[in-house]
């Protein structure tokens, strides 16, 4: 989530970064870098961060601060744990003023999730930085995810994880977003390995969509497991074995 440039990246639509590249917030495009910088691909871009040099409007930073705010207070309480009343004091706004940026409760929630993924795949894309090799990003990928026990973004941890169990059938709106950022993950994981393949840096008889169910709920159910434990040695275990398991069984 050598690679060839096609793979995208596992988060809703692409999501604003304020660090190169950018990958955006709203109803503008921008471009982001993938491989290697001659390789662009062009995501949606959902309101939320900012790119980075661009100057904002004092609505816009207003529009940021709400959004930055209420991403914590959703992390921290969850999204029907979460009040207006809490955002409000979180904010330092009253109810006009947050509606005057969205129409509700329910659409601050879905932009706040999309800046919330935004958060951890800047992480990981730090580590994808100067990687070519299909396996070296799959490797990065994890590495970013363990860059994020010492440097914690969000105070409930993951934001999919969250989502997906929160979510459920009471808010189909949220839970479709959930589900969308978790098949862009898959279908990250699932072009390195293809592309890895082609380029023999991947053994062929690995399957691209097993990979990415072992990945993934691996490293979701160790966030779990170390945040009902308060013990982050269970995610840092199931990377370093998942890590393991790419160097032997995946790479050519």
């Amino acid at each position: 989530m050598a690679a060839p440039s096609a793979a995208k990246r596992p988060f809703p639509k692409g999501a604003a970064l304020q660090v190169a590249p950018p990958i955006g917030g709203g109803t503008g495009k921008c471009l982001a870098l993938d491989k290697k910088t001659s390789a662009r691909y062009t995501f949606i871009r959902p309101n939320g961060l900012k790119q980075k040099g661009k100057a904002m409007s004092k609505g816009e930073q207003t529009h940021q601060m709400i959004l930055e705010r209420a991403a914590q207070v959703f992390s921290r309480q969850g999204y029907f744990g979460s009040s207006l009343s809490d955002l409000m004091r979180e904010t330092g706004l009253e109810k006009g003023g947050i509606y005057n940026h969205f129409r509700s409760k329910d659409d601050l929630a879905l932009e706040a999730f999309d800046y919330s993924i935004a958060l951890v795949w800047r992480q990981v894309e730090r580590e994808l930085v100067g990687k070519t090799n299909a396996v070296d990003r799959l490797v990065a990928m994890l590495t970013g995810y363990r860059s994020l026990i010492e440097n914690p973004l969000l105070p409930g941890g993951c934001p999919l994880l969250n989502t997906a169990v929160e979510s459920d059938d009471a808010h189909p709106a949220l839970r479709s977003r959930a589900q969308e950022a978790m098949s862009r993950w898959r279908k990250w994981i699932r072009r390195h390995v293809e592309r890895g393949i082609a380029a023999h840096e991947v053994r062929p008889e690995v399957d691209g969509e097993l990979l990415a169910t072992i990945l993934i709920t691996t490293v979701e159910g160790a966030v779990m497991m170390s945040k009902l434990y308060g013990d982050t040695i269970h995610l840092q275990r199931a990377i370093d074995y998942l890590i393991g398991y790419l160097q032997v069984n995946v790479r050519a």
